[in-house]
């Protein structure tokens, strides 16, 4: 009977094994035994949202020619200092005493395995104030053949990660709390508060990004994930939660100029889905521009998209969403990092630190401006402007771009207005480079709904 005793756990044992690989993905996502405990019905909750910070690794990067280069021909991330920028996000959580923290992807420069693993330590010293933190990858996050660290004068390939290292990576920042998990992508659904749950959104699609050699830039969502969203929308009305979303890509079109690969490709389909989940809320981000946009359909709540303006980027904002229990109010604010304040309060040193929002935004504008010289000087449509004239119309593109990405404050698009350089461009012929997205963006806003503030009162 012993003998046949030892068989028979041998062959359990091996049996166990062989489903190993069936319930492997079961046992990633249950690292945690024991999730921390739902904060309860009735409670205020804040959360704080936070996209693209394009965190770049200290150790992946010497200041040399080949980053100061890459820095340069890039879109305006201040990469040198990834690290400090989430210090002085974690400092503002402090501050504002957070209850969660919400990151919707591009969180590493180039999904560089380096970048993940540092940036995992600030997330763990985020969720040390009292906060907890969720994450959802982006387009840049997972198996990028751009991931790159850079010494001297050159550049080098380096290590990125895969759908199953991001999972296990952040296992702890949302994935192993999931009281639901989507099978066909990196989607989760969260409950941290018995009155508001989380629909962590995987909108990425960078299967073939090894295939194509480059990062794809679109987004959307399969079939069966639209089918799993419904799913957790009654998981949430059977239970009385409210729930958000929070994705990279942009669910609804914010400008005409970043709507291609910035929108869903299924955005009309999505947002029927997420109408018939109960979402009203969704966070997203991708394409660096704090807007707030509606889908309105009669007799039916709307669906807002409020995509957040980049981290890593001037004017370096992240949003503050309250919820108040007493009348199922939802407050949002956009906010800039308070960078400054942090690196006093931390004894920093570095006069960059110190001065950053000044900093930060003449570096952009310098960048912008020799950009958008060199497009309007190959132009033909421009020959007869002089070198003076075009630096004046190049500095008006970058300088409307700042507000246009900061929200478009109507006051600072009116003084805009006031410029030489808006006078040129209004004269300048119907073909001139950006001419016709400049008329747009600087059209009158009054009375128009802000960028950077929302109120939503849900049922």
């Amino acid at each position: 009977m012993m003998k046949n005793g030892w068989i028979y756990a041998l062959h359990l044992l091996f049996l166990v094994s062989l489903l190993g690989t069936a319930v492997g993905c079961a046992i990633a996502e249950n690292r945690q035994i024991q999730p921390p405990p739902r904060l309860p019905s009735g409670q205020p909750l804040r959360m704080i949202a936070a996209t693209d910070m394009h965190y770049l690794a200290q150790s992946l990067n010497d200041g040399g020619s080949a980053f100061q280069s890459f820095v340069e021909n890039g879109d305006g991330k201040q990469l040198l200092y990834s690290d400090q920028l989430m210090q002085a996000l974690e400092y503002q959580v402090s501050m504002r005493k957070a209850d969660i923290v919400l990151f919707s992807g591009d969180i590493t420069n180039n999904g560089e395995q380096q970048s993940h693993a540092d940036l995992q330590k600030r997330l763990r010293d985020i969720e040390a104030t009292g906060a907890r933190v969720y994450v959802v990858p982006g387009n840049h996050d997972i198996l990028n053949p751009w991931a790159r660290r850079f010494k001297e004068d050159s550049q080098y390939k380096t290590d990125y990660i895969t759908p199953e290292e991001f999972r296990l990576t952040y296992g702890d920042y949302g994935y192993d709390e999931a009281i639901s998990v989507d099978k066909s992508s990196l989607s989760y659904l969260a409950a941290p508060s018995d009155d508001v749950w989380l629909l962590m959104l995987d909108s990425a699609r960078y299967r073939r990004n090894e295939e194509i050699n480059y990062p794809q830039l679109d987004g959307e969502f399969s079939a069966s994930t639209l089918k799993w969203i419904e799913r957790c929308g009654k998981l949430a009305a059977d239970s009385g939660a409210k729930l958000i979303a929070v994705m990279h890509h942009n669910l609804l079109v914010h400008s005409e100029m970043l709507s291609e690969g910035f929108t869903l490709n299924n955005s009309a389909e999505s947002v029927e889905v997420f109408r018939k989940a109960g979402i009203q809320i969704v966070l997203s981000g991708h394409s660096h521009q704090q807007s707030i946009v509606a889908d309105q359909k009669n007799g039916q709540p709307p669906v807002y998209d409020i995509s957040e303006g980049a981290l890593s980027a001037f004017p370096h904002l992240f949003g503050v969403l309250d919820y108040t229990p007493a009348d199922h109010t939802f407050n949002y604010d956009a906010v800039a990092l308070d960078v400054e304040g942090w690196a006093k309060q931390a004894g920093v040193k570095d006069p960059q630190l110190l001065e950053f929002t000044s900093y930060s935004e003449t570096n952009i504008l310098r960048m912008a401006k020799a950009k958008y010289y060199k497009r309007l000087s190959a132009s033909p449509v421009m020959e007869s402007y002089s070198q003076e004239e075009l630096t004046m119309l190049a500095e008006f593109i970058g300088r409307m771009n700042r507000v246009a990405m900061a929200g478009g404050d109507p006051s600072e698009l009116d003084r805009l207005k006031s410029s030489k350089g808006y006078q040129l461009w209004s004269q300048a012929p119907d073909g001139a480079p950006f001419k016709s997205y400049i008329m747009r963006a600087t059209a009158s806003r009054e009375g128009a709904p802000s960028n950077r503030k929302l109120t939503v009162v849900q049922p």
